[in-house]
């Protein structure tokens, strides 16, 4: 680690720029921010800790993303946002979206499962992975909290917290709105609207819609007749259409109303590929797929050398960006709602929410309640062979598995904050209530079969608060805690009765962990005005859990974190900041999945830990009033500390030493803005490059950005936009990864042989033009 230190550690003190490259309006600075400075870098306004503040006042890494910034960089999703900031990755199987941050996230999916980063929009926590998948529309503002964050955003913060903000109208406002309409490589067309103002003194409102449609990056290589599908995958097809309602009818009182709706039908989240082709397992001449189905036909009563033979013929893809689709689902066999042919993912979510708040003199008073549905229903090959390769009698279908998870959330909070006061304090409470179905089949070439048919609730009750106190005019501290109080419950409903539980999976009746933390956070802050010097520890944790594809599995209890940390934000002039943080993170009881079997259940162990240390950097600085440089960095040393004993007999996890998942030993950025005049309008240059060190997608570093290992990629964007006289029009020309790195973003290994990885996101470029009245 020597070398990428030293490296890491020149760049941080050589480079310049920044990934905090939203840039606040002046009138959105909050009461007692610092104003921004004459021809310098404007102030940016973040909530990290749930109050509007100056973001180089806030002893928290947070990089905070403007709607312009999401368009220069051609950001849709979260899984586009490590575009921003290399301390998140972020892997999507099948749309169960896992961020990780500086290493710490979840390879726990599927049904009822919790991510270890927390996503939140509007305040709304959002419980589910696949409700983690919506487009970012109508965004007021992104922010990434990088390290633990358990004392203000609760459980299953362990790594961080991803908030999102929309936009929201005021009484008296003109009625204005953007269009915004696009069209690029492999047939992308979007567009998206949103229309607000106020209605009166008392009321506002906006709507904003959008619809995107996209072919698939992946190419399906099955021959024609063969097969389950042709279809490419990776191409997207998704709607979405929200309304916000505010009644103010005085400056102390105001009640904003939500709704949106997101729904998606499309094969994102798919088009895996077979990787690690060339390593034999175990001297058998095979290589884990191969090996894999060999097993599964001495299942059926094939002999042993007659099922190596048949396995040894199966041919794959060796071409990155290609695969084979050969998934006879659950839904095409009738054992669950009707679905499309071969992987597929379709994905509906609903959320409406009520906040109101109540300004007094010196306190602020807010209750926010919400509700979520989420629907989602997929499939997913396991072994991506050609299917014309299948030996003779099993041709009819692969290896895979189907699931039905409609799931909904309920979600109340009240909350209590300082205004005005020296000493800044927060207290409150929320109550989850989450609860959904599991319906999975296992998928084999004669047959589908039900496997799990159960339901799940997860019930947690929290009190927080934090206090800022100062103990000079440039000293003070801060501390923070919760009290986390929650139940975790699983009843099975598979009956051996259902002619579908053709496999005879045992009814595992009622099981419930229960279980109670306490997270918190102490730090010490010094503020020259110039520079902030901060230090601190924080806690964080991600609730015990049971699996819900396979309840023959134990549950995991928590997971933890404490988080070591120091930092600066500097002030280095007018026109340029750097912000530097060095970190050491105690993880423990870490929380590991792997698909064991063809039905694709899930075994969850936990029991290892980790030591991390980093240390990360942002820089900006305005070289001219024409040119603006940025750059951040990070560098990260981790890897498990322990094997693990795995649950269900499936024998010892090797993991002691492997790296873990989601974790890069090195990234850095750097990206420049160039602003020129041309007339009363204007035309500006945004170029970005990247270069990462790679990182595995699985605790047991199976999968990797390299497929079969975690090889190192570098991304180039641009962007040039051309904004016509009082920003009433715009049109742009985009690129993403114009230099077509072939990298890979997630994997999905099985049962410690079968290497599954899915291609990265080719050279794509477009053309956006928007309007705005």
């Amino acid at each position: 680690m020597g070398k990428t230190f030293l490296l890491g550690s020149a760049a941080m003190f050589a480079m310049t720029g920044s990934p905090v490259w939203a840039q606040a309006a002046a009138d959105a600075a909050p009461q007692g921010a610092d104003a921004p400075q004459a021809g310098g870098l404007d102030d940016i306004v973040v909530t990290a800790q749930r109050r509007s503040e100056n973001l180089q006042k806030v002893p928290v890494v947070v990089t905070a993303v403007a709607p312009e910034v999401l368009e220069a960089r051609n950001v849709s999703t979260l899984q586009d946002l490590p575009k921003l900031t290399p301390a998140l990755t972020v892997q999507n199987q099948a749309s169960n979206v896992t961020p990780f941050i500086r290493g710490v996230g979840s390879t726990v999916t599927g049904a009822g499962q919790a991510a270890s980063v927390a996503t939140y929009v509007d305040g709304v926590y959002i419980s589910t992975l696949t409700s983690a998948a919506f487009d970012l529309d109508n965004v007021e503002q992104v922010q990434v909290l990088e390290g633990p964050q358990g004392a203000l955003y609760g459980r299953n913060a362990t790594g961080g917290a991803i908030v999102v903000t929309t936009k929201t109208p005021k009484p008296g406002d003109p009625i204005s709105g953007r269009f915004r309409a696009e069209y690029g490589n492999y047939d992308n067309r979007g567009a998206s609207a949103i229309i607000s103002g106020g209605l009166g003194d008392m009321f506002a409102f906006s709507v904003n819609g959008s619809i995107r449609k996209r072919d698939g990056y992946i190419k399906n290589l099955n021959p024609a007749g063969a097969g389950a599908t042709n279809d490419d995958f990776y191409d997207r097809d998704s709607r979405s259409i929200g309304g916000v309602l505010v009644f103010e009818p005085s400056s102390q009182f105001n009640l904003v109303l939500r709704a949106s709706h997101f729904e998606s039908d499309d094969r994102s989240g798919q088009g895996f590929q077979a990787v690690g082709l060339d390593i034999d397992v175990g001297g058998t001449g095979l290589n884990g797929s191969q090996l894999y189905y060999a097993g599964l036909l001495q299942s059926f009563g094939v002999s042993p050398g007659d099922a190596a033979a048949a396995a040894a013929g199966l041919r794959f893809s060796p071409k990155h960006g290609t695969t084979y689709d050969n998934e006879a689902n659950g839904s095409t066999r009738g054992l669950l709602r009707p679905g499309p042919a071969g992987s597929f993912v379709q994905l509906n979510t609903e959320t409406y929410s009520a906040k109101a708040t109540l300004s007094l003199d010196t306190v602020e008073i807010s209750s926010l309640t919400a509700y979520q549905t989420a629907e989602s229903l997929s499939a997913t090959e396991v072994l991506f062979a050609d299917p014309t390769s299948y030996p003779a009698g099993f041709q009819g279908g692969s290896v895979g598995f189907t699931g039905d998870f409609p799931s909904r959330t309920w979600q109340q909070e009240f909350q209590i904050a300082s205004v005005g006061s020296p000493v800044q304090w927060i207290a409150g409470a929320v109550y989850l209530d989450a609860a959904g179905d599991v319906f999975l089949t296992g998928d084999l070439p004669p047959l589908s079969a039900l496997t799990a048919d159960n339901r799940w609730q997860n019930k947690s009750l929290a009190g927080f608060g934090q206090i800022t106190v100062p103990l000079t005019d440039r000293f003070s501290i801060t501390a923070g805690g919760r009290y986390t109080d929650e139940k975790y419950t699983s009843n099975d409903r598979i009956s051996l009765a259902d002619p579908r539980n053709v496999f005879g999976t045992p009814n595992q009746g009622r099981q419930q962990l229960k279980g109670s933390k306490f997270t918190y956070t102490a730090r010490a802050q010094y503020d020259s005005g110039d520079i902030l010097l901060y230090a601190g520890i924080s806690t964080g944790f991600k609730g015990a859990t049971l699996s819900n594809t396979n309840l023959l599995s134990p549950g995991v209890t928590p997971e933890t974190i404490t988080s070591y940390e120091a930092g600066a934000k500097i002030r280095l002039s007018s026109d340029a900041r750097l912000n530097l943080s060095a970190f050491h993170y105690d993880y423990g009881n870490i929380h590991i999945a792997y698909t064991d079997s063809a039905s694709g259940s899930n075994i969850l162990v936990n029991g290892t830990g980790a030591k991390i240390d980093g240390v990360q950097y942002d820089a900006q600085w305005r070289a001219a009033p024409w040119l603006t440089l940025r750059s951040n960095g990070l560098l990260l040393d981790s890897s498990y500390n322990r094997d693990v004993q795995s649950a269900g007999g499936a024998g010892v996890l090797l993991i002691k030493g492997n790296r873990l998942a989601g974790a890069p030993k090195f990234a850095i950025s750097l990206g420049a803005d160039i602003v020129q005049p041309v007339g009363a309008g204007e035309i500006k240059l945004s170029v970005d490059a990247s270069h990462n060190a790679g990182y595995y997608f699985d605790a047991e570093n199976l999968t990797g950005t390299g497929g079969a290992n975690a090889d190192d990629f570098q991304l180039v964007d641009l962007s040039l936009t051309y904004t016509a006289p009082g920003e009433r029009w715009l049109v742009s020309l985009f690129g993403a990864n114009i230099t077509d790195a072939k990298y890979y973003d997630s994997g999905l290994p099985i049962s410690g042989l079968v290497r599954n990885a899915r291609a990265a996101p080719p050279a794509t470029y477009g053309i956006r033009i928007g309007y705005n009245f």
